[in-house]
């Protein structure tokens, strides 16, 4: 989903910054995790050693994309148009002690307070190893 434009960005605006290796996360706390709305804040991209933090954009101006984890593992997702029409999706999730899987997709969960969730991507192409933190907010 949100990966690929973190990946054409990376591409595109590779720059240096430090790599954080933090995992405040031992096991999911469920009832954070499926606190309500989870908001796109944004991605930071590592390639190389290189990383690169780029915001997400919400093309509408008075509502906000989001996901939300049901206790029931659907994944709900709502993104606005730029006209602020609402586009959803859904899909199932899977958590297994750090690891959350939904979309086909596995991630590593590296942070989850009641405010903030860190889950980290990654994947290798033509032998390239790349590095995906997608930050949302719950407010």
């Amino acid at each position: 989903m949100k990966k690929v434009l973190g990946l054409l960005m990376a591409s595109a605006l590779i720059m240096s910054c430090s790599k954080d290796d933090n995992n405040n996360v031992s096991k999911v706390d469920m009832s954070k995790l499926t606190v309500g709305k989870w908001y796109f804040s944004g991605t930071k991209t590592t390639v190389a050693g290189q990383s690169v933090n780029q915001p997400y954009e919400h093309a509408c101006t008075t509502a906000k994309d989001y996901e939300m984890y049901g206790t029931n593992g659907t994944l709900t997702g709502v993104e606005y148009t730029s006209d602020c029409n609402p586009m959803t999706y859904t899909d199932t999730y899977t958590v297994n002690g750090t690891s959350i899987t939904s979309d086909g997709s596995t991630g590593t969960i590296k942070e989850l307070s009641s405010s903030k969730l860190l889950i980290e991507y990654q994947e290798t192409v033509n032998g390239v190893k790349f590095t995906y933190e997608q930050t949302y907010t719950a407010n």
